[in-house]
């Protein structure tokens, strides 16, 4: 994934201009304080918010004028934005290509996320960290180009460090992206490329 002179507004704010490469198969580390425009960055890769200027690519193909779902990206948002009306196993698969027939991949992200219990249940009946949990899986489960993690542990705590990180790996040894919002630098044993910002603009 490349970003090259990106920028993007949301209403006063200024995003940018933002350059960065990151080969496939590794981790982007995206940290800085609240209003820094570290969620707004995930929204443009994503396609959810258009950007102003530059240039986003994928393996060397352009890709900023591609819709949302042609990004073949996984987004977890901080919020989670559940749909209400369907059940935890209907908004895991929801996008998804994947049957969610039992099988080891599906039963080893239920596992690891801990969500068995949660998948027949409607999001109004689960806590944040549980609805955290099922954002996390429906990213996960359309194994994507990009994953995109915006503050993925803010509802969880710092024991899902370990958890998250083996999905993480998985997901990386299988040529994804991986981009993490967060205001801490990232474990030791989590290298990766590291971008920080500061009021909007790259420090």
């Amino acid at each position: 994934m490349r970003l090259e002179g990106v920028t993007a507004r949301a209403g006063d704010f200024r995003l940018g201009p933002i350059s960065v490469a990151v080969p496939a198969g590794q981790r982007l580390w995206l940290l800085g304080p609240t209003g820094s425009g570290k969620s707004l960055l995930l929204q443009v890769i994503a396609g959810i918010v258009p950007h102003a200027a530059g240039q986003l690519a994928w393996n060397g193909t352009a890709i900023g004028d591609w819709p949302p779902e042609a990004r073949a990206s996984g987004w977890a948002p901080q919020d989670a934005l559940l749909f209400p009306h369907l059940n935890g196993r209907q908004n895991v698969a929801f996008g998804a290509a994947a049957q969610l027939a039992v099988g080891p991949e599906w039963e080893a992200l239920v596992a690891a996320l801990q969500i068995g219990l949660l998948l027949p249940r409607a999001p109004r009946e689960l806590s944040g960290g549980e609805q955290q949990r099922l954002a996390l899986a429906r990213a996960l489960w359309r194994r994507p180009h990009l994953l995109l993690l915006d503050e993925p542990l803010s509802a969880l705590g710092p024991d899902w460090r370990g958890p998250l990180d083996a999905l993480l790996t998985a997901a990386c040894q299988r040529g994804a992206v991986v981009v993490e919002t967060g205001h801490h630098a990232p474990p030791a044993a989590a290298p990766a490329t590291i971008l920080h910002l500061a009021a909007g603009r790259m420090a």
